[in-house]
C-alpha cells in the first residue's frame, strides 16, 4: 500500500488538464488560491497520476487569432504529451 491506506492504481502515468475561464487567472489565483489543487491531488494524485494543469483565459472577450492560439497550443501539447 502507498500513500494514505490506498494503493495507486495508475502510477506512472501522466496527465494533462486545460481550464478555461472567463476571468484572468492570475488575478483568479491571487483573489482565490489555486483552484486546481483539488484536481490534480484529490482526483488525479488518488489514482496515482502526475499532473499538470495549465489554465486559458479570460475568455469572455477574446480574439478569434488568440483562441486560435490557444488551439494550436494545446494541439502541440497534445501531439508531444506534454
Amino acid at each position: 500500500k502507498s500513500g494514505y491506506g490506498w494503493d495507486k492504481l495508475l502510477k506512472g502515468r501522466t496527465g494533462r488538464v486545460f481550464i478555461n475561464m472567463d476571468a484572468n487567472p492570475w488575478i483568479t489565483r491571487i483573489l482565490f488560491g489555486d483552484n486546481s489543487n483539488e484536481i490534480r491531488n484529490s482526483i488525479f494524485g488518488f489514482a496515482g497520476i502526475k499532473t499538470r494543469v495549465t489554465k486559458i483565459g479570460p475568455l469572455k472577450e477574446v480574439t478569434p487569432e488568440k483562441k486560435e492560439n490557444w488551439k494550436k497550443m494545446v494541439f502541440e501539447m497534445g501531439k508531444k504529451a506534454q
